[in-house]
């Protein structure tokens, strides 16, 4: 249903990157609020360029 990925843990925290449409998003923080969010980034669309190229 979501498209995530464990990114980091550690003892005490657990990293998770998410990516989707800002409904998929919302959904994914209301499921996991019950849990206590501490910090969450939207950074909008990105584009990362492959190779050496420098951008």
């Amino acid at each position: 249903v979501f498209r995530a990925k464990t990114v980091d843990i550690s003892d005490d925290s657990l990293t998770i990157e998410v990516t989707g449409d800002s409904s998929k998003l919302d959904a994914m923080e209301e499921m996991l609020g019950k849990f206590g969010i501490i910090e969450m980034i939207r950074s909008g669309k990105l584009i990362i360029a492959r190779g050496s190229l420098v951008t």
